[in-house]
């Protein structure tokens, strides 16, 4: 709990604006490589300075063994006290150790009594370590020092000529590059200040010039309301990403409005389909009634025998129960025509929002048309329309095929209708290498141009078509189902010429198991 009341309270303290929070991202990347570059010279500057005071030591150390090897320990312990005046005894001491770290000779250690004798330097040093080096801090605010342990070899006068052997440690204060580090971080925290506050100043130059953009788009789709979907935000002006974000809002508005537009038509086209079938139901009811109305049983007639008054009141009623009868079919039939026109509403719908259960499998799209022709065949001959079909072998595709054989029955059900006695209409289904074709012409009234695109909106309806029963809704159900198999529709037509329909599904992948012959 402690540790999340901490990230809220730290999360509340940074700033919630874009530009701000961007600003602090890349004030802090930079500091965080400007930091990690100068703590890198740091290392690299330290490192120079102890590789050029361990090549001071191991001169030092090489001379006192060559005049130990030359002049023995006597002059080996004058030549230490020398090196050590020279170099002054605040900076430099020599002393020489038995092998078990006891000191038998040093310079003037007055001021290096806090420096002791390492035994683990020793033990390097009889591990086979010829030189050891190390570094000690013995004040905490002052420099460390440099300490070297060598392993030398002297000639024992008493043991005629058997070697003894002796530990030389020098040690040597790093002030020098003591100082230069205190004055090194100095500089480098007045670096790295500068660093933040430049850093900050351009990433706040940066962030507002690159975000130049979002303010104006905020500001519009700020005053963008349902009413008005025609407002559009300036795609020139700002970053390239502001100009690419710019550029997908406005696809995005005339997409929406595009579909407002369309729910807004289709509201009321569907309004106007389904006010023409409630008004003649309530026309077709009133009739009934005033004809209902009209036929009054008789009371008798004057004179009348009991068996004329009987005949002639069965005869009213037949009538009646006719007249009613009627309009309860003309009732079920306009109800008919409403529930297709809502189902079919239901169907497109759920096929274009991809939520239609689909039941998929191949299809032989050649036998679906030629059973689709054997259905409509007889319409055809009615009106004496050659309907002719045309197949490449066995051309499968996957699919629906109940949806598949809807969208062909629209098809051809659109051909019959518009196409005169005496026309003609083609049903064909082309094989490709990869894809299956169909193509339904005919030589109908065919389409104005100024109808083309907007043939396959819900409840569009071209003027030469508003006098022929239909609401409006089988093109829309075709594009819904080629789209919902991966398919692709095309279209052409001339008023007088007729029409044509070219759709191009995927074919079914080779090697699948053969469809069935029966089409249910």
């Amino acid at each position: 709990m402690d540790s999340q009341r901490v990230f809220v309270g730290f999360s509340a303290l940074v700033p919630r604006t874009l530009p701000a929070r961007l600003t602090i991202l890349y004030t802090s990347l930079f500091v965080a490589l400007g930091g990690l570059a100068l703590l890198s010279l740091h290392y690299l500057v330290d490192a120079a300075f102890e590789l050029r005071m361990d090549e001071e030591l191991l001169g030092r150390a090489d001379s006192l063994a060559a005049v130990h090897r030359v002049g023995g320990s006597g002059e080996l312990r004058r030549m230490m006290v020398l090196e050590a005046q020279a170099s002054g005894e605040r900076e430099l001491f020599i002393r020489l150790l038995y092998p078990s770290g006891l000191s038998f000779s040093s310079s003037n250690m007055n001021h290096w009594e806090s420096i002791k004798v390492d035994p683990e330097a020793i033990s390097r040093l009889f591990s086979g370590n010829s030189t050891v080096l190390e570094t000690r801090y013995p004040d905490p605010d002052g420099p460390p020092v440099r300490i070297l342990y060598r392993l030398l070899q002297s000639v024992s006068r008493r043991s005629s000529g058997t070697p003894a052997r002796i530990i030389l440690q020098m040690g040597r204060t790093m002030s020098s590059a003591w100082r230069f580090r205190q004055v090194f971080r100095r500089v480098l925290l007045l670096l790295m200040s500068g660093f933040t506050l430049v850093a900050a100043l351009a990433g706040w130059v940066t962030v507002r010039r690159a975000l130049s953009g979002l303010g104006e788009l905020t500001r519009i789709t700020g005053e963008i309301s349902g009413t008005d979907l025609s407002r559009r935000v300036p795609e020139t002006g700002g970053s390239r990403e502001v100009e690419q974000l710019s550029r997908s809002f406005n696809q995005m508005l005339a997409r929406i409005e595009q579909l407002v537009t369309g729910i807004r038509t289709m509201s009321d086209d569907l309004a106007h389909d389904l006010k023409s079938p409630l008004t003649r139901l309530r026309i077709m009811a009133e009739m009934r009634r005033e004809e209902t109305a009209a036929l009054t049983l008789p009371s008798g007639k004057e004179g009348g025998t009991a068996r004329e008054n009987t005949a002639e009141s069965a005869l009213m009623a037949g009538k009646m129960r006719a007249l009613v009868n009627e309009m309860a079919a003309d009732v079920m039939e306009e109800c008919d025509r409403l529930l297709d026109t809502v189902n079919t509403m239901l169907t497109i719908s759920r096929t274009e929002s991809g939520i239609q259960d689909m039941v998929s499998g191949p299809v032989d799209m050649g036998q679906l048309a030629r059973k689709a022709a054997d259905l409509f065949l007889p319409a055809a001959e009615d009106r004496q329309i050659r309907l002719t079909v045309k197949t490449d072998g066995v051309c499968r595709v996957t699919g629906d095929r109940h949806l598949l054989q809807r969208c062909l029955a629209n098809l051809l059900d659109n051909a019959l209708k518009f196409t005169p006695e005496g026309g003609e209409v083609l049903a064909a289904v082309v094989a490709g290498s990869d894809r299956v074709e169909w193509v339904v012409e005919d030589t109908g009234i065919g389409i104005a141009k100024k109808d083309r695109s907007r043939i396959f909106d819900r409840f569009f309806r071209c003027d030469g078509s508003r006098t022929r029963r239909g609401a409006g809704l089988g093109l829309s159900l075709v594009r819904a189902v080629v789209a919902a198999h991966g398919g692709d529709i095309m279209m052409s037509g001339r008023p007088g010429e007729g029409t044509g329909f070219w759709i191009s599904f995927p074919a079914h992948p080779p090697g699948s198991i053969p469809e069935p012959t029966d089409i249910p």
